[in-house]
């Protein structure tokens, strides 16, 4: 049988002994096989698990905020506090589909290869956010992207009425066509 998301994440912290970033706990549960379904994003799933924990349980909670995005299991928490102990109720938030509150930037991806995507009128723009998360299809963000040839950034456009996919796609057929290779959109 399959660890909760609470299981597993206990099992790694008592197994480290130390306060973890939850992107890391993501990880090393990914590597340890702790878990075989990660959903989208492993990270943020981790994160609403011991912020929600913490906000729900206070001092119940196996869980403590040891500094900004750093959780450790409570049995220890005397020994990891740090010098500017965390307010109990400043607990950094993530939602499970990883939008955080008062970010411009919801999601982003850098240097894309061109070739990577099947490109037609509504292409779909799949990407990870760690090893072993499942595919998510950006293509609908709206946004900020760059159009670069190697390196060399020869355009840049906002997306504001059509989503970036369709943006992008439109670059496959115009005036740039030729001239990009990679690109990279902020959502």
């Amino acid at each position: 049988m399959e660890m909760s998301w609470r299981e597993a994440i206990q099992h790694l912290l008592r197994e480290t002994g130390e306060a973890m970033h939850y992107t890391d706990i993501a990880e090393q549960i990914a590597e340890q096989k702790l878990r075989t379904s990660f959903g989208a994003t492993p990270a943020a799933t981790v994160n609403a698990q011991i912020s929600g924990s913490i906000q729900n349980e206070g001092d119940d909670s196996p869980f403590f905020r040891a500094g900004r995005g750093l959780y450790g299991l409570r049995e220890w928490q005397d020994r990891n506090l740090p010098s500017d102990p965390v307010k109990a109720n400043d607990v950094e938030e993530v939602p499970e589909d990883g939008n955080q509150d008062g970010g411009i930037i919801r999601a982003l991806g850098m240097y894309w290869l061109r070739a990577n995507v099947m490109w037609r009128h509504n292409p779909k723009l799949l990407g990870r956010q760690q090893l072993g998360a499942d595919s998510v299809d950006f293509a609908n963000q709206r946004g900020v992207y760059l159009l670069y040839d190697g390196r060399e950034v020869i355009y840049v456009g906002r997306s504001t009425e059509r989503p970036l996919g369709q943006r992008l796609f439109e670059h496959t057929y115009d005036r740039l066509n030729g001239r990009w290779d990679r690109f990279s959109w902020f959502g």
